[in-house]
This record gives C-alpha cells, structure tokens and sequence, in this order.
C-alpha cells in the first residue's frame, strides 16, 4: 500500500433477509433449538402454530378430547424437582391451559424441553412418537409452499437420543 493513497473502506451493501415461505414436516428432528415451527400434525389433524408452547399445549388439547376419561395420567409425567402438570396454575412458572380440562401444561422450556414433554405425552397414551409430525419454516429463494411428510423408518431405533434426526 502506497503512503500517499488515501484508504477507502467500503461499507457492506446492506441485504434483507429471504422471506421464510415453505413449510416442510418431519416426524423427527434432533436439536429443535433455533427452528420455527409452524404446524403440527397429530391424529390427521393438522394445527397451525407461532410458538413451540402452542406445539405441546396443542397436543395436550388434542389428546385431552381424545381421552377425557383418562386424562388425570397426565399428572404421572413429572420431573424430579419440577410439576409438568397442576390444577392450580400458581404452581408452575409458565402455566397455559388446556382447554376446558381444568389442567395447566407447564410451558417454560427450551424447544427441546417442549418435545421430550410431547414424547411423554404420547408415551402416556400409547401413541409412538411417529404419529407426531411437525411443520419447519424454512427459506426457498423462489417462493412457493412445500410441504415434504419424512417417517422414521420401521425397524428404526426410536428412543428419544435416536428418533430425533431430520431427513432432508
């Protein structure tokens, strides 16, 4: 560089980030952390959501009107120190109803968190955790919606360590 040439920094053209348009579901994922969710498909029903809470208080709704009956077992999963499930809300950090059972879902987890929950949920009621799908965001450079369906395989190993890796 000559001394007598003046230096030029040039500023970075500032780039907008691409619009997230497609939808994509798989049935398992292993770091959910920093994914967007917005749908999930339990049972043939599909419901969109903006948040991972909405994906577990959704399911708890949807398995609540599928097993009324039954559905004080939820009071069974429970951490070590931690309530999962309450009749009274101020027992629990972050509690959100589940329809009109009466019950609260603690939802004050990290995304992981929220799916080991869905896991035993669907553990508690005899459901495998393939009949759980959820819908990613992701970004497509030409527009478009794309819905892609990926299933563990039958003989695949689906404990909660395994189950959660992503086709793509």
């Amino acid at each position: 560089v000559d001394e007598d040439e003046p230096i030029v920094i040039e500023d970075k053209p500032k780039v907008k980030p691409e619009k997230p348009t497609s939808i994509q579901f798989v049935s398992s994922e292993k770091e959910y952390y920093g994914k967007k969710v917005r749908k999930f498909r339990f049972d043939g029903k599909v419901k969109e959501v903006k948040l991972w809470k909405d994906v577990l208080v959704g399911l708890c709704e949807m398995i609540y009107e599928k097993h009324k009956g039954e559905f004080k077992k939820v009071f069974e999963i429970k951490g070590r120190t931690r309530l999962y499930f309450v009749k009274d809300e101020s027992k629990v950090r972050g509690p959100r109803p589940i329809s009109t059972s009466g019950v609260f879902v603690e939802t004050h987890f990290s995304s992981n968190d929220m799916m080991r929950r869905c896991r035993e949920i669907l553990d508690k009621f005899g459901y495998s955790i393939d009949h759980l799908e959820l819908g990613f965001q992701e970004s497509m450079a030409e527009g478009g919606e794309k819905i892609k369906v990926v299933k563990p395989k039958k003989n695949e190993d689906t404990s909660l360590s395994v189950i959660m890796k992503m086709e793509k």
